[in-house]
């Protein structure tokens, strides 16, 4: 009991290590000053501390229906979760969206990195704190009336926020929410292009932003070819809205206008495009809604005229704001010398504060803006609309028939007859995800979590608020922002481990050095391979097919985290002649040019996580020193793996020996056994393996007895050597105690040795 209780007191301070001693990286910046944590890395302004599903459920969308158990519809309508998706592609709506309360949505979790699409319908926000990432809500005109549909609204969405989303194509406003909001952000947004000829009763009709309630900030958006209201404002009284760093491409007759409130109109790029026929200057104030409150900052803008000169406004700002002279103020009310305040928790949040240049914004814009994970990653769509703002290209378009009777449709190059393409279906989940938690199991292993523990992702690992599936979510937008902005959790660091011949010398491989970028711990040799056998030193997979030709070669397990490497990983001497094998993942993007002299085989492998390796090949000769390169891909996709396969030896006569007079052998003794190492060593707790040391191999064997206790069986020894912390059974807890060991986290003085 004394060795449990002891356990018991350690497991518990384990749980509370990381928020006493929270590692946070130098200039993540996400805890305030009055202590709120941001929604994740990257959230500015007036929504910047939605809290969303935090602490909820994770709930998997596994389908692509529009209604029903594993669909999205399904997924929001309930409060406290934290949406995630095993599929991606178009989802055909038969009715708005309707968000309730308390909800993450995590768009970039969807295979391939472009989100999910809405089709026909609006996404519509009937809850307030929510969080919203990587959806694209483009209704088109499926299901439109003649009065117009927006793509994005609802009745509420306070203390909300919403990044990296997309939302066009209808007739109506694209961002249509404003009545009963506060303390909001849109920010990294692609808002355009409107179906501006698209069958409304009005005729041309197709609009940005209704802007509406208070404390409410835009800020990096990209809003484009839509011919008015780039924004309408809809913010009473002495309400603030920031209007920052943002770039309006290809309006037509109008940019901003209406009910403005304490407005900051700060850093923002206006650029006139093929449909741009008026409305030259920052916004036209012409509401008769308590005009006399109203007040606007306005700093720092910059206009584009159609042959890439600076508009003269650009070097006066305030001449680029004007007023309708019948509303009964005049231009001088207006002004304000400062910025306007948006006070939460006793702190300034408004999105002024962390601006950036008008010019560095416009690059931020059209690189980021838009719904997918990458640059490279957005919808189609998304990237054609930073193409045109950055080259000055497209113009504003409608899905109906050009009609040579409505004036318009030249005098603002309306592109007629257009037809909407959306993203194709894909059902297939790409993460190995055994516990269903919604982290990627490798990234769970990386930073000292259970992936067999579907409750871990509420915990804290780093102490700074997240729960840690919030971290894993966060570390997926990593390239979506410009560089510096989000700042990958911290994986598990382990100590340096002097050189030891024996460990990483096998039969054909000799002289093992792995560089210490490409985590040498996760690197082992295997003498003999077959299916049935580990595919990674630091991994629970294995193989589930194998070529029958090389059952038995040499492996070495290479480390699965090393998958990003660009340089060399390691080197080895041959220790016989043999032929090398390297076995590439098919998903992988490129062939590394380290591989040039290798020769594609038919051989492939396969393992239980759906991953197939083609391998190449090449022979060489003893004694030949042997460098591997980098894979060079760190997403969608996992390391390569390393064979060696003895080359057969020419046949020669066996040397004649001298005939010997036979030796005279006395009776032998009846034979006794005696007892194994086993059976007299004393247990080295976390030594799983049986190997002698505790070290990072161990923390993996446990992982699989848990997973699969006969494929992976252990001796009554390795068990009771497994079972470190104490409590009935070995579990993943267990695991995480051994790498904690291994790390130097944990003093082994603190384990019940001599208990």
């Amino acid at each position: 009991m004394k060795a449990v209780k002891r356990l018991a007191a350690l497991s518990a301070a384990l749980v509370t290590m990381s928020a006493v001693l929270p590692y946070v990286p130098e200039g993540q910046g996400t805890v305030s000053a009055a202590g709120k944590v941001l929604a994740f890395p990257g959230a500015v302004g007036g929504g910047k501390y939605a809290t969303g599903g935090r602490g909820g459920e994770v709930y998997h969308v596994t389908n692509l229906n529009d209604s029903g158990e594993g669909s999205f519809r399904d997924a929001v309508s309930q409060s406290g979760r934290i949406v995630v998706f095993d599929v991606s592609g178009t989802i055909e709506l038969e009715g708005n969206i309707l968000c309730h309360d308390n909800i993450t949505i995590a768009g970039q979790t969807a295979p391939g990195g472009s989100g999910i699409t809405l089709k026909n319908y609006k996404m519509g926000m009937s809850g307030d704190n929510i969080i919203c990432r990587y959806i694209s809500s483009r209704p088109g005109p499926y299901a439109s009336t003649s009065s117009g549909n927006d793509a994005w609204g609802g009745a509420k969405g306070s203390g909300s926020i919403i990044d990296h989303c997309s939302m066009g194509w209808t007739t109506d406003e694209q961002w249509g929410l404003y009545s009963n909001n506060k303390n909001y952000t849109v920010q990294y947004c692609v808002i355009g292009p409107a179906d501006s000829w698209g069958g409304h009763k009005k005729g041309l009709h197709g609009f940005g932003i209704m802007m509406g309630n208070g404390s409410l900030s835009f800020d990096h958006n990209l809003i484009i070819h839509n011919v008015s209201r780039n924004f309408r404002g809809k913010v009473p009284g002495t309400e603030v809205a920031d209007f920052t760093n943002n770039v309006i491409y290809d309006w037509g007759y109008q940019t901003a206008y209406g009910t403005i409130g304490h407005l900051n109109y700060v850093n923002n790029t206006l650029k006139a495009g093929k449909s741009t026929t008026g409305g030259y200057h920052w916004m036209n104030v012409d509401s008769t809604t308590s005009p006399q409150n109203f007040k606007v900052y306005c700093s720092g803008n910059r206009m584009i005229n159609k042959d890439g000169s600076l508009n003269q406004i650009t070097f006066d700002n305030w001449s680029g704001v004007t007023v309708k002279e019948s509303i009964g103020i005049t231009k001088n009310d207006l002004y304000s010398a400062q910025p306007f305040p948006i006070t939460q928790y006793g702190e300034n949040i408004s999105s002024v504060q962390g601006a950036e240049s008008a010019e560095a914004a416009f690059d931020h814009v059209v690189s980021f803006a838009g719904n997918g994970i990458a640059p490279d990653k957005r919808t189609a769509i998304d990237q054609q609309c930073a193409a045109d703002a950055k080259n000055g290209t497209g113009s504003c378009s409608g899905t109906a028939a050009y009609d040579g009777s409505v004036t318009d449709l030249n005098k603002y190059s309306i592109q007629c007859g257009v037809s909407y393409t959306y993203p194709s279906p894909v059902t297939k989940k790409e993460i190995t995800d055994n516990d269903n938690d919604g982290m990627d199991d490798s990234w769970e292993l990386a930073r000292g979590l259970d992936p067999n523990d579907p409750t871990d992702y509420k915990g804290d690992y780093c102490g700074k608020g997240y729960n840690n599936i919030e971290y894993y979510i966060n570390d997926l937008t990593v390239d979506s922002f410009p560089e510096g902005v989000v700042e990958l959790s911290p994986e598990g660091t382990f100590p340096d481990v002097p050189h030891d011949d024996s460990s990483v010398s096998g039969k054909l491989i000799k002289e093992l050095n792995v560089n210490s970028s490409a985590h040498p711990m996760g690197w082992e040799i295997s003498e003999t391979v077959k299916a049935g056998s580990p595919v990674f030193g630091d991994r629970s997979f294995v193989f589930t097919s194998f070529p029958q030709e090389l059952e038995g070669a040499e492996q070495l397990l290479t480390a699965c985290d090393a998958k990003g490497e660009t340089g060399d990983t390691a080197t080895f001497t041959a220790g016989a002649d043999m032929e090398l094998y390297i076995g590439l993942d098919t998903r992988l993007e490129k062939i590394p040019d380290w591989l040039n002299d290798y020769t594609k085989t038919s051989l492939t492998a396969s393992t239980d996580n759906d991953v197939t390796f083609e391998l190449y090949s090449r022979k060489c000769s003893a004694g030949d020193r042997i460098t591997l390169g980098g894979n060079g891909q760190s997403g969608y996709c996992v390391n390569y793996i390393v064979l060696a396969s003895a080359l057969a030896q020419p046949a020669t006569d066996p040397p004649t020996e001298p005939p010997t007079e036979p030796e005279t052998v006395p009776p032998a003794e009846p034979p006794t056994e005696p007892p194994t190492e086993e059976e007299t060593a004393a247990p080295v707790y976390g030594d799983a393996n049986g190997d002698g040391t505790v070290n990072v191999a161990d923390a993996v064997a446990v992982l699989q007895y848990t997973a699969n206790q006969t494929k992976y069986p252990m001796t009554e020894y390795q068990q009771l050597c497994a079972d470190i912390d104490g409590a009935p059974g070995i579990t993943g807890m267990d695991a995480i105690i051994i790498q904690k060991v291994d790390a130097g986290l944990i003093s082994r003085a603190d384990l019940p040795l001599e208990n």
